[in-house]
């Protein structure tokens, strides 16, 4: 059995949970629901909905894990999928925004930006190159996303839907003081609203750090756990589900500015690829596409498949739908999919131990926990 895919099932992923979710509150989907979790829905209609989301709690997290979690495992409802690439900007925002990669142009952590001629990394609005902020929010400015929570509010004509983040709460550096906010504000919002989608960075931030065995990831799970099972008991009228944005792996990094021969064959000088390390977009000069193919064959094609962005598209790898607008400008010509353990970096000394958005399975998978249903 192969421990990598390209082929996303599209009636089983983030962007079908989120289509059930639109159904749910009266919104039609952009794309076909989960009918399990429509009845599921249908089931508890009474109820309002919480949808939590741990950042990197995959099903391969959560199955090393497990005997710590018992509240946790015990409420898995089914089994299904993120989206490509498996990463936290592109996984969201497929979750939130009802629609894949494709179509609403959220593809990685670094894109190129054709109206600012930068790559910058998309949630900090910093320039990669330079390493500062730009003067605008690439999201709101360029990328313009409709979220979920708007159509559901706009459809009920009140605001019924809302979202809460940690990350939100940037005052408080202590990931644990964070999660004590975060919470309250759930506990004060659920009386309000019938929809809240509710995401943690954890454990996420600290298995980048640390990796997934890091001596704090299981305090961050078993944190989450305890506050989790918390809110649950105090809000039995309530429907909890859970979820990931993507899995996690360990990682061994390979800085591309060392490969001279490599760079030799990029239009790119200060940057060596955009998007994410283990989803590498690159952009080839044209005239030297032959050579760099040879040079995959040679140095890479044990780590990484290589695909043309012709065959990211045709093979409906980033989803399907109508192409965002700028979609062709953000993606190189040639991408490096990782399907080992291999990330590319542009430093010899990267910090990173873990990460995520490559093509094996142990990213992609992920369970829906249900709680409170009839």
């Amino acid at each position: 059995m192969e421990k990598y895919s390209t082929t996303l099932d599209l009636t089983n992923n983030l962007v079908n949970l989120s289509s059930s979710i639109l159904k749910r509150f009266g919104v039609t989907p952009f794309h076909e629901t989960m009918k399990d979790v429509d009845e599921l829905l249908l089931k508890n209609k009474d109820k309002k909905v919480v949808l939590f989301l741990f950042d990197a709690f995959g099903k391969n997290i959560i199955e090393q894990y497990k005997g710590s979690i018992p509240f946790i495992y015990s409420n898995i409802y089914k089994e299904f999928s993120s989206i490509y690439p498996p990463t936290t900007v592109a996984a969201t925002n497929a979750l939130i925004t009802g629609k894949y990669p494709k179509e609403n142009g959220f593809v990685g952590w670094n894109q190129y930006f054709k109206d600012e001629g930068k790559f910058i990394d998309v949630f900090l609005d910093r320039d990669k190159v330079s390493n500062t902020i730009i003067d605008k929010n690439v999201t709101s400015t360029y990328l313009k996303p409709t979220f979920i929570f708007d159509l559901i509010n706009n459809q009920n004509k009140k605001e019924i839907a809302t979202q809460i983040k940690d990350i939100d709460f940037k005052d408080e550096k202590d990931s644990y003081k964070k999660l004590d906010l975060f919470f309250n504000k759930l506990n004060e919002e659920i009386n309000t609203h019938e929809f809240i989608y509710a995401y943690s960075s954890l454990p996420d931030h600290t298995m980048h750090q640390e990796g997934i065995n890091g001596e704090h990831v299981i305090n961050d799970i078993l944190e989450l756990s305890y506050r989790l099972e918390k809110f649950v008991s105090s809000h039995q009228d309530v429907l909890v589900l859970l979820c990931a944005d993507h899995g996690f792996i360990d990682i061994k990094n390979i800085n591309i500015f060392e490969d001279k021969e490599l760079m030799s064959t990029l239009k790119t000088k200060n940057v060596g690829f955009s998007v994410e390390g283990r989803f590498a977009s690159l952009i080839v000069k044209n005239d030297k596409i032959n050579e760099f193919k040879e040079i995959y064959n040679k140095k890479y094609k044990d780590k990484f498949l290589l695909i043309s962005k012709e065959e990211l598209l045709s093979k409906n790898i980033l989803g399907v739908g109508e192409s965002f607008k700028d979609l062709d400008s953000i993606l190189g010509n040639y991408f490096f999919l990782s399907y080992s353990k291999y990330n590319l970096s542009e430093e010899n000394n990267s910090s990173l131990v873990g990460a995520h958005a490559g093509i094996t399975k142990k990213e992609l998978e992920l369970y829906l926990m249900v709680f409170n249903s009839k």
